[in-house]
């Protein structure tokens, strides 16, 4: 009640002043001014609703539909459709479709399902400028109805018109920029654009670091625990029936963000009840005796964890590889020899 009651007292303060307001110029102007004056607002209004009208008619409108191609989008506007961007719900450019021509089409990527939780939409440009020589942004979602066949899709077109908040995607997407002046603008460090990606970068490296040394500092005991087995670096990859006969291989490429390494076992031998697996990682891989850059260390698996893998020898090798490729990426470890016990599974 006293919500309703304030917001009347507002509204009627509110009248009153523009009341005042009204009768203070009205006192105060000449009959010629209020004439000019007059004559002015009308201009005005004839240009603003003149501008509605022009934009009117060159307005684009985007929709989708069926056809025997895939789900394509169709111009039914009268205008152009400049810049057109394809997203998700999220913002995410899935492709950018170029200018659509008015009674034209351009088919939507194949690979996106139009299921029932999901919405795309549709950020176009017309060929007008808007306020301060601004290019006004449209936009169209697109959602298909529940419980209908595939071959019988029927999309539902919600467009809106002058859209502010426009995905910062789909501005990068359609900001014209040669690849000189991006180079020159990703390598300037008072470009306030960079500071975000190179904290960031820093950030990584500090943490990345700090983890390494802790894990150094984790792994002192069990090199001193498997000394004799750490004394050389085995450079020779052993013959494929040879690696048949192991219980566990863990060869592979292990790829982390944009590293990729590769990783070559070298033995598998038991050593009181647990598997200890020599291993090398390579980041550049010359030859099957010439590995450049690459450290050496061990894989460790206790007895107690060998038994709760897979029996499958393939299922076995996928999941000690997989817990090798976790340890990598999380600790990057660049030191040699390194050795990595695998505690549980």
């Amino acid at each position: 009640m006293l919500t309703v009651l304030s917001w009347a007292l507002s509204l009627v303060a509110a009248v009153k002043a523009a009341g005042d307001w009204l009768w203070i110029v009205a006192k105060t102007l000449t009959p010629g001014k209020a004439v000019a004056g007059v004559a002015a607002l009308t201009t005005l209004a004839l240009a603003y609703w003149a501008n509605r009208i022009s934009r009117a008619q060159l307005l684009p409108i985007l929709a989708a539909r069926q056809s025997a191609e895939g789900v394509i989008a169709e111009n039914i506007g009268n205008g152009a459709a400049l810049n057109v961007c394809f997203t998700d719900s999220r913002g995410r450019v899935l492709r950018f479709l170029g200018s659509v021509a008015s009674d034209d089409r351009v088919a939507l990527p194949a690979n996106v399902e139009f299921g029932l939780h999901e919405k795309h939409y549709l950020y176009y440009q017309d060929a007008l400028r808007g306020f301060v020589r601004r290019r006004t942004w449209h936009r169209t979602l697109i959602q298909t109805r529940s419980f209908e066949n595939a071959k019988e899709k029927r999309f539902i077109a919600q467009f809106e018109q002058g859209v502010w908040a426009v995905p910062a995607d789909v501005r990068r997407a359609t900001h014209i920029e040669t690849p000189w002046e991006h180079l020159q603008r990703v390598s300037n460090p008072w470009d306030p654009r960079n500071w975000f990606r190179d904290s960031t970068a820093v950030a990584k490296r500090r943490y990345r670091q700090w983890l390494r040394r802790y894990r150094f500092w984790r792994e002192a005991e069990l090199r001193k625990r498997f000394a004799e087995h750490l004394e050389d670096a085995i450079l020779e990859n052993p013959p494929e029936p040879e690696r048949a006969m192991w219980p566990l291989d863990i060869t592979g490429s292990v790829r982390c963000g944009d590293a990729e390494l590769m990783v070559h076992q070298q033995t598998a031998t038991w050593v009181r009840g647990d598997l200890i697996c020599k291993a090398t990682l390579s980041p550049i891989y010359l030859g099957p005796n010439k590995p450049y850059g690459a450290i050496h260390g061990i894989f460790h698996v206790p007895v107690i964890v060998f038994d709760r893998f897979p029996p499958a020898r393939e299922e076995r090798c996928d999941a000690a590889f997989e817990a090798f490729r976790r340890y990598y990426c999380r600790y990057r470890p660049n030191w040699s020899p390194f050795v990595y016990s695998l505690r549980r599974y």
